[in-house]
């Protein structure tokens, strides 16, 4: 028993398959087994001491003075029994000894299982943040391929644009400037009328009208890369606070 109880003043248990515990409930069948017994010899003495007695006064005047080998041996009874007394003070102790010992094993489980419990919460509360680091990782990452995506796209759109000016314009401009506009004489007269005086006018209405398209072409691009540009992000705006919001409803963690 002191040997348990220095072992928990110094912290040294033995928690694993509940080893302590099991060795204070053998002290205790062995408190109870050696109560019987302390209980036993107690009463025993007290019998033989009254035995002895009259056993003393019945044959004391016959003997003469001849029992001292009687007072002798109720001396050894008597210290037999101050003996059996001191050790029977010593087992009215040992339940509270055992009892102080359960309380002291019950509170460094407690505190071990409090440890345990605040451990598993740090490892939950670490586990959460960084699963709120992956879906920010993960909405940025989507961010960055809805952006890939809007440029391919816009990319896509200006070739589309330019094919389609092209094949609007550049065949009919051609073959009508240059066939059908009566700017060229045909046949020859002689080398210096092979081309028309109103010759610049070509050019004059040409190149401002081209200049117009082209410019119509960039406004139209421009506004609708940014009309398309701020939806996308007020949808991605949208949808990272909607993340954000199930993130802290789950974790408990912003």
């Amino acid at each position: 028993m002191t040997s348990t109880e220095k072992r928990l003043a110094e912290g040294d248990l033995n928690l694993e398959n509940n080893g302590d515990y099991r060795l204070l409930n053998r002290l205790n069948l062995e408190h109870i087994r050696l109560q019987r017994r302390s209980n036993f010899e107690l009463e025993l003495a007290a019998n033989l001491v009254r035995y002895i007695d009259e056993y003393y006064k019945m044959w004391s005047a016959l003997w003469e003075g001849g029992t001292s080998y009687i007072d002798d041996m109720r001396e050894k009874i008597d210290q037999q029994m101050r003996y059996s007394e001191q050790v029977q003070k010593d087992l009215d102790l040992l339940p509270q000894r055992i009892k102080n010992q359960s309380k002291t094993i019950s509170n460094f489980i407690i505190q071990r299982d409090n440890k345990l419990n605040i451990q598993l919460a740090e490892s939950n509360r670490r586990i959460a943040e960084e699963s709120r680091r992956d879906n920010l990782l993960n909405l940025e990452m989507a961010a960055a391929t809805a952006q890939v995506a809007q440029e391919t796209r816009q990319d896509s759109a200006a070739m589309k644009t330019i094919a389609v000016l092209t094949l609007t314009f550049l065949p009919g401009t051609a073959v009508a400037s240059f066939f059908s506009m009566g700017l060229f004489q045909w046949p020859f007269q002689d080398a210096s009328t092979v081309s028309s005086p109103l010759l610049y006018v070509y050019f004059v209405i040409t190149i401002p009208l081209t200049l117009l398209v082209y410019a119509t072409w960039v406004f139209w691009f421009k506004y609708s890369q940014a009309h398309y540009k701020k939806s996308h992000d007020e949808g991605l705006l949208k949808f990272e606070q909607d993340l954000k919001a199930r993130v802290r409803s789950a974790t408990g963690t912003w």
